[in-house]
C-alpha cells in the first residue's frame, strides 16, 4: 500500500467511519423504568384461566373415555373432512359468496 492510498483509507476513516460511530452513543433521554406492576394484567389473567391450580399433584389416573369410543370419535372427524359425493367448490363457500342453493 503506498502513502497516496493509506492517505485515502485514513482520510475516509476521519470523515465517514469516525462521525457515524460517535453518532451511536449521542447523549439523550435514557428509557424510563418502568412501574413495577407492569405486566401483572397478564400473569392475573393467565392464573384465572386455570381451573385447578393443583391438578399437577392429581396422579389419579382420568378415565373419561374408553380407547374404543376414543378411536371411533377421531374416524369420524378425519372422516369429516373428505369431500361429500355430488359437492362441488361452490357448495363449500355457497353461505360466503352469496351463491343460492338449487
Amino acid at each position: 500500500m503506498n502513502f497516496r492510498t493509506q492517505s485515502k483509507v485514513t482520510s475516509f476513516l476521519l470523515i465517514a467511519v469516525l462521525p457515524a460511530v460517535a453518532a451511536c452513543d449521542i447523549p439523550g433521554p435514557r428509557p424510563q423504568r418502568l412501574h413495577e406492576s407492569f405486566g401483572a394484567a397478564q400473569v392475573y389473567n393467565r392464573q384465572a384461566q386455570v381451573l385447578d391450580p393443583e391438578a399437577s399433584a392429581n396422579m389419579t389416573p382420568v378415565r373419561t373415555m374408553d380407547g374404543g369410543a376414543a378411536a371411533a370419535a377421531h374416524g369420524e372427524y378425519v372422516k369429516s373432512f373428505t369431500p361429500k359425493p355430488g359437492a362441488g367448490a361452490a357448495r363449500a363457500y355457497m353461505g360466503l359468496s352469496g351463491i343460492a342453493d338449487d
